[in-house]
């Protein structure tokens, strides 16, 4: 009997450690001006899940979606393995000499060893685990798939790993691998946006109204713009619309100003306010929904004290 009762403690202990989720929580792969130079960068990522976790086996990827050929190319990737998620389940990734906030309680993995993210394949290494290829040490602008990933017991990712060899927008992992959470963002940055930009998000975020994906739902965001930020709402879990908003950002950092967002709460808001390391903010009811909700109870009460009328 004690047997039967310690493999069934033991089976239900994997099957938490399997099913244990993590999540892209936002990035800001496009900042206003400069991404990185050698006083400061302005890029950052953030992952969510449960608090204290480890990220052994888990890999940020990014995946090239530009043109018709290359497609699903590895062309950077930041392997997590050394770092755990902070004691609010929060771990917030800074390029070197950081501006931003970050909240109490979250874990803070920044470049320490030279500008942007650094690079572990050349000379000045990196702090953060990222590796790219040619000297790119910021990420990749105009078509790319952000994609979290746990390699299991499969072989980790290289510069030269591409995910889709037949180009056809379809993904194959190496055995192994695990897709967790992914994003794609499309914007104007070096290139006007083409018809032939790719994603393989399970959500893509996109300027400009072009492109495509065979993976998951594609928002466009209103407008113009190249300085694309994605985050979720509150702590949200799905790849639908309502699970995350897009925005274009201007004006100076930490401070940056929402603009064209694909939910109109966050106009006019700031980065600032998005508590970084923590709990997104999610869009309040409108005003006038809930005046005509209140309307409506007010309604409801007078109906119901209204006196009935005897013979």
């Amino acid at each position: 009997m004690k047997s039967i009762f310690l493999s069934v403690s033991l089976l239900a202990a994997v099957s938490t450690v399997s099913h244990a989720q993590v999540y892209i929580n936002e990035v800001l792969a496009n900042p206003p001006g400069a991404d990185s130079n050698a006083t400061r960068g302005l890029e950052l990522f953030e992952l969510r899940g449960t608090a204290n976790m480890s990220l052994s086996g888990f890999y940020l990827l990014s995946l090239e979606g530009q043109g018709t050929t290359g497609r699903g190319d590895v062309n950077q990737f930041f392997d997590l393995g050394a770092f755990s998620l902070g004691a609010n389940g929060y771990l917030t990734a800074v390029q070197f000499n950081s501006p931003y906030s970050i909240a109490a309680g979250a874990a803070v993995i920044s470049n320490n060893t030279s500008f942007g993210w650094g690079q572990v394949n050349a000379a000045q290494g990196s702090s953060v685990g990222h590796s790219s290829d040619g000297s790119q040490v910021d990420l990749e602008n105009s078509a790319t798939t952000i994609m979290l990933v746990n390699i299991g017991a499969g072989s980790a990712p290289l510069i030269t790993t591409d995910l889709d060899a037949d180009d056809d927008g379809n993904l194959e992992l190496p055995s192994g691998w695990t897709i967790f959470d992914s994003i794609g963002l499309s914007d104007s940055t070096g290139t006007a946006p083409a018809v032939t930009d790719f994603s393989y998000g399970a959500i893509t975020f996109r300027i400009g109204g072009v492109g495509s994906s065979n993976q998951g739902n594609v928002i466009d965001l209103p407008g113009t713009g190249s300085s694309l930020y994605v985050a979720r709402v509150g702590e949200s879990t799905g790849s639908v619309p309502g699970d995350w908003f897009g925005a274009v950002l201007n004006g100076t950092a930490p401070g940056f100003v929402f603009t064209n967002s694909t939910d109109s709460y966050f106009n006019g808001r700031t980065l600032d306010e998005i508590n970084l390391g923590g709990i997104n903010p999610v869009p309040e009811p409108s005003t006038w929904a809930l005046f005509g909700l209140g309307l409506a109870g007010l309604g409801l009460r007078v109906a119901r004290r209204r006196p009935v009328a005897t013979r």
